[in-house]
């Protein structure tokens, strides 16, 4: 493979006023494009394929090829430099600051297989599913997930993996004669079918002069390879592919190169025995599949190995994770921790709802989704869950994104909206409701001036002013519909240390990997909630 040729690129942060080896998550710092300045305007730069102006500066006592500032979040960035007719690249990666390496995986494969699975269970023992066939789920981590697909694919001594299933198959696929019926000219009819003689008279122009029809129904009689036993493999290829492609994004997130090279020898293995199985670019996906056994599944060596392998492999439940998120882990460092917060919370509620002797009322939040029961992350402002107590008759609603205008019902704003990330409402036999509110935070709203004051210097990574005071106007603003305050609690959830204010108003550590410093003081919040 041909090298890329690359260009020195420097790091110059202007607070410091020195060069730096690499930029930290949103520092400011000035690019430096290390070249020959004298025909400095033939140059073109590119970070991630978005033009970026250059410009000469001097710094020090020389002159130099710079872009304007820049804070960059996390992730992985990509330049481009052109000149003479040519391309230069140089590549960087910015991490988290707010959580270390291991704390960013340990999010990463929480929010992906393990708060899922807690989730899931715990819908269940609330009576989520009566009725309905809850599938099994069991925790999963990074390695272990890896090692899952590489079942699923590689199989093992005793079970055959999917590579070894559509070897054998695409030789000798399952199929069945199904018949269709076609419009053909009458005199080219070979089975025409009696049942259909009749419509055929009552088509617009389809009677001849001497009143015959003019087209018939004629029985053609075909092989078919979409059947159930080949949609059931369809819809495991799809789920395995689904699950490796999302394991490959993490893995490059989390630059684990060893673990990255298996998953993308198994991706190529993958598309070399799908590439060769022509039969199943006849045979549909379906978005969901009842699963039923049927002789084939049962007497064929291969088709046995797919219920199997289908059967084992989802028994790990998935998340949902938007599509553009799971694209840059890395790069959406903060829209991933709100969620992993909001599960961690919402993991907690049914927890402690389960002791208190709720009972789910209504759920959104799992669905079966291309044959997994899938737990998606709601973003819609509408109840997500609604718990009920039997005894007390209780109503608790969990609600992410819940909007609170003035405009409002029940519940509104008294002056401007009010969108906190997750509301927790409880409402009572008599009328009265109660509100509880988090807002998991990768970034406050202050740290933009922290950066830029020397002064904030020592509260970095605490709270500031504009933070807390978020959380008065979702005490001050949001009313009943008699003008009545209704918020009893409002907490910020982020990554910094824990800080208490009043009664009903604090900073809770969420930091990935220390549970105990979450869980203890959102439970004690929330079991207020429920025996309230």
């Amino acid at each position: 493979m041909e090298l890329q040729a690359t260009f020195d690129l420097n790091f110059y942060c202007e607070q410091q006023r020195g060069y730096i080896q690499e930029p930290k998550e949103w520092q400011s710092v000035i690019l430096e494009i290390a070249v020959d300045i004298d025909r400095w305007d033939y140059y073109e730069l590119s970070i991630n394929n978005q033009p970026v102006e250059l410009f000469l500066k001097i710094i020090g006592a020389s002159k130099r090829l710079v872009t304007k500032s820049f804070r960059f979040s996390a992730g992985h960035y990509k330049l481009k430099l052109f000149y003479d007719k040519a391309n230069r690249y140089r590549n960087f990666t910015v991490v988290p600051s707010k959580i270390s390496k291991d704390a960013h995986v340990v999010m990463l494969e929480e929010l992906i297989y393990k708060l899922p699975v807690d989730i899931s269970v715990s819908l269940n023992r609330l009576g989520a599913f009566t009725g309905i066939r809850f599938v099994p789920t069991t925790h999963s981590t990074v390695a272990q997930e890896l090692l899952r697909i590489q079942r699923a694919i590689l199989g093992t001594n005793k079970k055959m993996g999917l590579v070894k299933v559509l070897d054998i198959l695409t030789k000798a696929p399952h199929r069945i004669l199904k018949t269709q019926d076609v419009w053909v000219r009458s005199e080219y009819v070979r089975r025409p079918n009696a049942t259909k003689i009749a419509y055929s008279l009552v088509q617009p122009n389809n009677l001849s002069s001497q009143s015959l029809p003019v087209r018939l129904m004629d029985s053609r009689v075909e092989h078919s390879y979409n059947i159930y036993e080949n949609q059931l493999l369809q819809l495991y290829i799809h789920q395995v592919n689904t699950q490796l492609r999302k394991l490959k994004k993490i893995l490059l997130a989390l630059n684990n190169q060893s673990l990255y090279e298996q998953v993308i020898l198994l991706e190529t293995k993958m598309e070399r025995a799908t590439k060769s199985a022509t039969f199943l670019h006849e045979v549909d996906v379906p978005n969901h599949i009842s699963l039923k056994i049927t002789m084939v599944l049962l007497n064929v060596p291969a088709y046995r190995a797919v219920l199997d392998g289908f059967q084992e492999f989802r028994k790990v439940m998935i998340s949902n994770i938007n599509e553009r998120e799971m694209d840059s882990p890395l790069e959406n460092t903060p829209e991933l921790y709100q969620k992993w917060g909001t599960l961690k919370i919402l993991a907690i509620l049914l927890d402690e709802a389960l002791k208190a002797g709720y009972v789910v009322k209504m759920q959104r939040l799992l669905t079966p989704i291309l044959g997994s029961n899938t737990v998606k992350v709601l973003s819609d402002g509408k109840p997500a869950i609604i718990l009920e107590n039997p005894i007390t008759n209780n109503i608790v609603r969990f609600i992410p994104e819940r909007s609170f205008t003035s405009k409002g019902k029940s519940l509104r704003s008294i002056s401007y909206i009010q969108r906190p990330d997750i509301a927790i409402e409880v409402s009572k036999p008599n009328g009265k409701t109660s509100i509880f509110l988090f807002d998991p935070k990768y970034k406050l709203q202050s740290e933009d001036e922290i950066f830029d004051n020397a002064l904030n210097h020592n509260n970095k990574g605490k709270p500031q002013k504009v933070d807390i005071d978020k959380m008065h106007a979702y005490r001050d603003a949001i009313r009943d519909e008699k003008g009545g305050q209704v918020v009893e609690h409002a907490s910020i959830l982020y990554p910094g240390e824990t800080v208490e204010y009043i009664n009903g108003l604090s900073a809770i550590q969420a930091y990935p990997s220390m549970d105990k410093e979450l869980i203890e003081p959102v439970e004690k919040v929330i079991n207020a909630a429920l025996e309230g």
